[in-house]
């Protein structure tokens, strides 16, 4: 009698026992009187490697998360030993959870320049040129380019990436004026820092250092009395005895306008609108190498402007600063020095003090008379009026500002 046909039942298949049998690829040993006497050893690429454990539940767990990766990753991935994994979890700590690729591209990238492939006087090289391609003011450009000359003869021939902002703090504090040997200001060491941090935010742009070491460099601490403005008496004095002078606009414009005078003088009659009362600073006329447009002067400057001679707007840049130089002489602002003698050390100090002195005094009277720092660093194209409040915050009275800008020609 035949039987009827019945279905198998499947069973499932027994879970392996990895405390006790080695997965598919290792194999188990035992070494007695050990503290750690379960062995699991393996093979990677044809080469030994083995890991020991306290008990057979420590070699079985280990067992099966080796043979999870090497089923996930393949059987490179079980050549990963306990320190690999320790060094894993430190770089992702470190690097904050980065992917591993881009800071390996990072690294490439920077490996030049950690060679010391890089010097300082490379990156100034590289830095000038993108400067110059802005085609920034001439001024604004020697004058870097003398602060990267004193910066590269103590630093030229070094890894960029080795300056840091110790080496460069005991630099500025080191200076010292070529000519009388003395220590240079703070405002010189300032305009130097300015300069030097410059310098390192383009290595920052250009990815040649992952910081600027000149954020922890402190901007060197000014005293008040760098800044010299003329009294009121001074101005009228200046602007009467200069009446019928052809530097008369250009003057108006440093002194109403709180114009930089290396802007006036090479600013020309088409710059300056008179219609709609504002002036136009091309951008290779300005400092930081941006054109603007600016106006809301105050209403004696278009005054001086109206009856400044026309013929005057002709002058070269040259012929400018010598007219401006007879027309403080002539005011009794600076001393009158015969042409092949040396000023005297007296001298040399007012010489001194009369430098910018015009921006200076605009800068006072006008947030003095009109009590609103944000207007007057618009007028004097600041960023903002942090410097305002340093330099010329409480320096004159209202009443003072308010007659430095009733400064007007004479009727007729």
């Amino acid at each position: 009698m035949e039987m009827p046909n019945t279905p198998t039942v499947k069973t499932a298949p027994k879970a392996p026992n990895y405390e006790t049998d080695a997965p598919r690829g290792m194999w188990y040993e035992m070494r007695e009187g050990r503290e750690q006497p379960f062995i699991a050893r393996w093979r990677v690429a044809g080469k030994k490697d083995s890991r020991a454990f306290a008990s057979a539940k420590e070699r079985g767990d280990f067992a099966r998360e080796w043979l999870d990766r090497r089923k996930k990753y393949g059987t490179e991935a079980t050549s990963v030993s306990p320190r690999d994994i320790e060094v894993w979890r430190e770089f992702g700590r470190l690097t904050g959870g980065a992917n591993p690729l881009d800071v390996a591209q990072f690294w490439l990238r920077m490996r030049g320049i950690v060679d010391g492939k890089l010097t300082v006087e490379d990156a100034i090289s590289k830095f000038m040129v993108a400067e110059k391609a802005r085609e920034l003011a001439a001024s604004a450009m020697s004058h870097q380019a003398l602060h990267f000359r004193r910066f590269a003869a103590s630093f030229g021939s070094q890894p960029l990436y080795k300056i840091t902002h110790e080496v460069i703090s005991e630099w500025l504090g080191g200076m010292t004026d070529p000519k009388s040997g003395k220590p240079m200001g703070p405002l010189t060491r300032r305009h130097h820092r300015k300069s030097v941090h410059k310098l390192f935010a383009y290595a920052c742009s250009a990815r040649w250092l992952d910081h600027n070491p000149c954020d922890a460099v402190p901007v060197p601490a000014s005293n008040d009395d760098e800044v010299n403005i003329l009294t009121v008496d001074q101005v009228r004095e200046l602007f009467a005895a200069n009446g019928r002078a052809l530097c008369l606009g250009r003057l108006a414009l440093e002194a109403f306008a709180g114009i930089r005078y290396s802007s006036a003088a090479r600013i020309h009659f088409a710059d300056v609108d008179q219609k709609e009362q504002g002036v136009i600073f091309p951008a290779k006329k300005h400092k930081t190498g941006r054109r603007h447009y600016v106006d809301g002067f105050p209403p004696n400057l278009w005054a001086w402007l109206k009856v400044a001679p026309e013929e005057g707007w002709e002058m070269s840049a040259r012929m400018y600063l010598d007219a401006k130089r007879r027309a403080f002489e002539r005011a009794g602002l600076k001393p009158e020095i015969p042409a092949g003698r040396k000023p005297t050390p007296e001298e040399r100090a007012q010489l001194d003090a009369m430098h910018n002195v015009l921006r200076h005094s605009f800068a006072t009277y006008h947030l003095a008379a009109f009590k609103d720092a944000a207007k007057t660093a618009v007028l004097l194209t600041h960023r903002n009026p942090t410097m305002l409040y340093q330099f010329y915050k409480g320096r004159a009275s209202e009443a003072a500002g308010k007659d430095y800008f009733r400064i007007m020609p004479a009727a007729g």
